[in-house]
């Protein structure tokens, strides 16, 4: 069930109008629990206040209806700590922590990359967990709570058809995913966590990662994934092997070796046993793009949890360098390929 929020409340803590106490709202008219506990801690006021900052940095930063997208989505997260930071013994630590975090994510805001200017679309969600037979909560990462937290990019203020239509595909995309999240077939109370990462962008392609957590409620731990996007923007798609890559040039092998060598120098390293038993067992993650990641220097493959060691290895990446990649490459690649 959702907690509501007044709507007054929402407008003063986003007005960060400058009143007592340090905090960015009137502790005069401060009404709930959350805006009470700022007001009279010092810390949390000065969280706030830091809080605030940015987030009006980020508003001059972006186009108008970059700043309405993050005002949707702060109104989103007061929301959520609004309802989740609840329990007496543990909410001056929950909002600490989530004004913390929050802080920290909107000083990315926007990113730059090449000739592009990226904003979070955010959703906070949250539902309040089911009790187990004694009356406790079911352990999940937010006591008391089942919590789907989802971010993607989005392009500000495009300015090409291009651009219009990366932002609709990678939306479409996340609302695909959403919705898929949202329709488990059993009742294990699940805790979803995503972000994005940019790689690279220009004219020719967008190259990002959408990066989850998912927590499995009294689970011992959560597992990690992440998805890559390479989109070629005047091609409207996701690239493909041979977008980038001569069929011709066996780089499939030069891809698997590479990352064999690199995979056993990373599990000697690290103390961990690397479960592929040869360059072969690599094949088919190694050729798949939904595994690459393009940045201006190298092509960098990642592989999943658990595909190539134990669940202390995470998500491997091996990065190979364009200049290593030029003797198997497409005789006109899709994508603009620095000189080696």
């Amino acid at each position: 069930m959702r907690v509501p929020v007044p709507i007054a409340a929402l407008a003063s803590l986003l007005a960060w109008t400058s009143i007592s106490h340090a905090a960015s709202f009137d502790c005069a008219k401060a009404t709930q629990p959350v805006e009470r506990l700022i007001c009279s801690d010092r810390v949390l006021s000065n969280l706030d206040e830091a809080m605030a900052a940015e987030y009006s940095r980020a508003r001059a930063a972006v186009s108008e209806d970059g700043r309405k997208q993050l005002r949707d989505n702060q109104r989103s997260w007061l929301k959520y700590i609004s309802a989740t930071c609840t329990k007496s013994r543990q909410a001056l630590q929950c909002i600490s922590d989530a004004y913390r975090d929050r802080h920290d994510s909107l000083k990315k805001v926007p990113v730059i990359r090449g000739p592009f200017s990226f904003i979070p679309v955010e959703s906070f969600g949250f539902r309040k967990a089911p009790a187990d037979d004694n009356g406790n909560d079911d352990g999940g990462l937010v006591s008391g709570w089942t919590i789907t937290l989802q971010r993607y990019p989005q392009i500000d203020a495009p300015v090409t058809p291009e651009a219009r239509a990366w932002n609709a595909y990678i939306a479409a995309e996340n609302t695909t995913t959403a919705q898929s999240s949202a329709s488990g077939e059993d009742d294990t109370e699940i805790d979803l966590q995503e972000s994005f990462h940019i790689h690279s962008a220009s004219p020719a392609l967008i190259s990002m990662s959408s990066e989850g957590y998912v927590y499995p409620h009294g689970a011992a731990h959560g597992t990690e994934g992440a998805q890559t996007s390479n989109y070629l923007l005047p091609q409207a798609r996701e690239l493909t092997a041979t977008d980038l890559f001569h069929p011709g040039r066996d780089w499939q092998t030069f891809l698997t070796t590479r990352c064999f060598t690199a995979l056993a120098a990373q599990a000697d390293s690290n103390q961990w046993t690397l479960d592929a038993a040869s360059p072969a067992a690599l094949t088919n993650t190694a050729s798949d793009p939904q595994n690459w990641e393009i940045t201006e220097t190298a092509l960098t493959i990642r592989f999943p949890v658990y595909e190539v060691g134990p669940y202390s290895a995470s998500m491997p990446k091996v990065e190979i360098p364009w200049a290593d990649l030029k003797p198997y490459l497409a005789e006109r690649p899709a994508l603009p390929v620095p000189p080696g």
